[in-house]
């Protein structure tokens, strides 16, 4: 049973005042003459059209800080509140240049409140902090990506030897997160990591100021294709795919690479998975987590089910 991408659209279209809401909370000036034209112009907005080679590609830190900033910008608030102060937040961060951005932190000449203000909502404390972590952290590393890239690399290498299959991209992605979102104390790949990336400081293994849903914005800011399963996506399936069981055994199989086995790992596995095996063929994992997204923020909210046939 796959995900009908075409009919949520046409529902997302159908309702003026729902068209009018997306518009708004997304920045959409050009008013859309069709069902598509809206979605496409939605996910657009994003950037994260996802890389054929998403672990050969070649990423630098500016580039590294500026996908971790949107990822926290998108954290509880609209993404048009976060694009309309993008312009001082990018400003404030030197063009998302982590070396000058840590500098004026630590001299005083750049303040967090500062950074709060670009980041209206509950949490903005939290994420400002967040901001900084990361300005500290990509300060002190030459090469950030070259860390997940190895990483990445030692998963495709367990899993190869552990099943003798190959580790496929979309399913790598879910390892990463899994790995640097709350990284495990022990790891069965750790023995074959560069030497470079062992002598790294400890805490330069966890993303900061983000779990599973962050980390998976992040990484599919850094062009991953993948699923950012959240409430609303977790709540429709829920109704969709009733049988979770489905996707048990390759959540076991993750959670083993990974290193770890728990509550709110082995949820974002099992969703991210289900999300995988429903999503339609030649379209982005990320576009379909966007539209099913959209569908339970503004059509199918908690208690309220006005669709009908959304799959085939």
């Amino acid at each position: 049973m796959k995900i009908n991408i075409d009919l949520i659209k046409q529902q997302l279209f159908a309702d003026p005042k729902i068209r009018a809401r997306i518009l708004r909370d997304y920045g959409i000036e050009k008013q859309p003459f069709n069902a598509h034209e809206l979605g496409m112009s939605v996910v657009g907005m994003f950037d994260q059209e996802p890389s054929p080679q998403p672990l050969q590609q070649s990423v630098n830190n500016a580039q590294v800080f500026r996908a971790a900033v949107k990822s926290l910008g998108s954290n509880s608030r609209a993404w048009a509140t976060f694009l309309k102060f993008e312009p001082a937040l990018r400003e404030l961060l030197h063009d998302y240049d982590p070396v000058q951005s840590a500098l004026d932190l630590s001299q005083h000449k750049l303040a967090l409140e500062q950074i709060k203000t670009c980041l209206p909502g509950q949490s903005s404390s939290a994420d400002a902090l967040a901001i900084k972590q990361w300005a500290d952290l990509l300060s002190g590393e030459e090469n950030y990506y070259a860390y997940i890239q190895d990483i990445g690399r030692v998963f495709q290498w367990l899993y190869l030897d552990q099943y003798d299959k190959q580790l496929k991209d979309i399913h790598l992605l879910l390892c990463l997160v899994g790995y640097l979102a709350y990284p495990p104390l022990t790891w069965p790949g750790t023995r074959c990591l560069s030497a470079q990336t062992k002598q790294s400081r400890f805490h330069l293994r966890k993303l900061p100021g983000m779990g599973y849903p962050l980390a998976s914005e992040f990484m599919r800011n850094l062009h991953w294709n993948g699923f950012k399963p959240d409430r609303h996506i977790q709540r429709i399936f829920n109704r969709w795919f009733p049988d979770r069981t489905t996707v048990a055994s390759d959540v076991q199989r993750l959670q083993v690479l990974i290193g770890r086995n728990d509550r709110n790992l082995n949820t974002y596995l099992t969703y991210s998975l289900i999300g995988i095996v429903a999503a339609p063929e030649n379209v982005a994992l990320s576009q379909v987590d966007n539209f099913v997204w959209l569908l339970g923020a503004y059509i199918e909210k908690k208690g309220k089910r006005v669709s009908e046939k959304l799959s085939y």
